[in-house]
């Protein structure tokens, strides 16, 4: 892989891990329709390294994504209804843009999925989704 791409890559997932972070749904979205218009983009420019921007890179070595991010930031704001709402929505539009909902990470000593961490306690628009 060529180093712009890797940078590329990480400069996108450091720019969603931020919005998430930030509980910013508008930026999330934006950012969101400039990882699918690179994605287009590096098709249309036929390379051969078959490396296309993703909503499902990490940057810990954990393995969380924004999509790890936005599911335990509703977690752990339940209780605050703005604040929860935010992510909720943040965890909505990762996965129907096609963030890999399945994706592990490490949590302890298991590589587990967020489904198995949180277990029926979801953020409520994936449960409807």
């Amino acid at each position: 892989m060529e180093m712009s791409t890797l940078n590329a890559k990480e400069r996108f997932a450091r720019e969603l891990h931020a919005a998430v972070q930030a509980n910013n749904p508008f930026l999330l979205r934006h950012l969101v329709r400039r990882i699918h218009q690179a994605r287009i983009d590096a098709w249309r420019s036929a390379e051969e390294n078959g490396a296309f921007p993703s909503l499902d890179v990490s940057l810990s070595p954990q393995g969380i994504t924004a999509f790890h991010l936005a599911c335990m930031g509703w977690k752990a704001h339940r209780d605050s209804p703005h604040l929860a709402y935010g992510f909720d929505q943040m965890a909505l539009i990762l996965a129907a843009a096609g963030a890999d909902p399945f994706a592990e990470f490490h949590d302890g000593q298991q590589r587990r999925t967020i489904f198995e961490v949180l277990g029926r306690d979801l953020p409520p628009s994936l449960k409807d989704w």
